[in-house]
Order: structure tokens, then C-alpha cells, then sequence
């Protein structure tokens, strides 16, 4: 005969059907984890859908503002490029504008010592003239003097 009491075996029947409802509550929870889980996918997948075509207009202009200020940029690089190049030019022809301005400035200035030279030596030559002229004019008197009484 069996040696074992007579609980045991109703005692692993029952924790055999409580372990056996465990398992299907488990399978039912599971179940409807993924009716829920499959529910909110599509739920978030139609407002994905709805977002996408929301933003493609978006998306779309936002891809025509970058083209355009690409194109913009570039010609901004040209002009600023161009204004350099002018702004080079500019300041070369202004350097060899002040060159030849410092030039024509030592130029007029040996130019001004020889006039100013010329000045004073012909100055004194005129002034020595009209001293000699005055001397002279009462010789010239004196001549014309003489003259008179000759005819006379």
C-alpha cells in the first residue's frame, strides 16, 4: 500500500489547477497586452501618417529655403568677392595716386627753391639797376645839361 497521505494527492491537484489558471490568466493578460499593444501601434501609426503629410509641406518649403539661400550665398560670395577685388584696385590706384602726388610735391618744392632763388637774384639785380638808374639819371641830367648850352 501507499505510504502516503490521502491530502496529497487532491493538494497537487488543486495547486495543479490554480498553477493552470496562473498560466491562462498569464496567456489572457498576454492576449490582451497585445490586442493593446496592436491597438496603440495602429493608433500611432495613422498619427505617424497623419504627422508625415502634415510635414511634407513643411519639409518641402524648408527644402526650398535651404536651395535658394544656397543660391543666395553664393551670389552674396561673389559680389563680396567682387567688392574686394574693386576695394584692391581702389586702393592700389590711391597708393599710386599718393606716390606720384609726394612726387610732384618734392618736385614743386625744388621747383620753388629755383624760383625763389631766381626771385632774389633777379630782385637784386633790379634793385641794383634802379640804384645805378638813380645814380645814373643825375649824370643823364647833367649830359642833357650840357647839351642845352651847347645848342644855345
Amino acid at each position: 500500500m501507499s505510504t502516503t497521505a490521502s491530502w496529497v494527492g487532491p493538494t497537487v491537484a488543486v495547486a495543479l489547477v490554480v498553477i493552470a489558471l496562473a498560466f491562462i490568466a498569464i496567456a489572457l493578460f498576454t492576449v490582451k497586452m497585445l490586442i493593446v499593444a496592436s491597438r496603440e501601434t495602429r493608433e500611432l501609426s495613422e498619427e505617424l501618417s497623419k504627422l508625415r503629410s502634415e510635414l511634407q509641406p513643411a519639409l518641402e518649403g524648408i527644402r526650398k529655403v535651404a536651395d535658394a539661400t544656397s543660391a543666395v550665398t553664393g551670389k552674396v560670395h561673389t559680389e563680396i568677392d567682387e567688392y574686394l577685388a574693386a576695394s584692391r584696385r581702389f586702393r592700389r590706384g590711391l597708393e599710386r595716386g599718393a606716390r606720384r602726388a609726394r612726387g610732384r610735391l618734392a618736385d614743386l618744392e625744388s621747383l620753388y627753391e629755383v624760383v625763389h632763388g631766381e626771385v632774389e637774384h633777379s630782385a637784386l639785380d633790379v634793385a641794383s639797376r634802379l640804384r645805378s638808374l638813380r645814380r645814373g639819371g643825375g649824370m643823364i641830367t647833367q649830359v642833357r645839361r650840357m647839351l642845352r648850352r651847347g645848342r644855345r
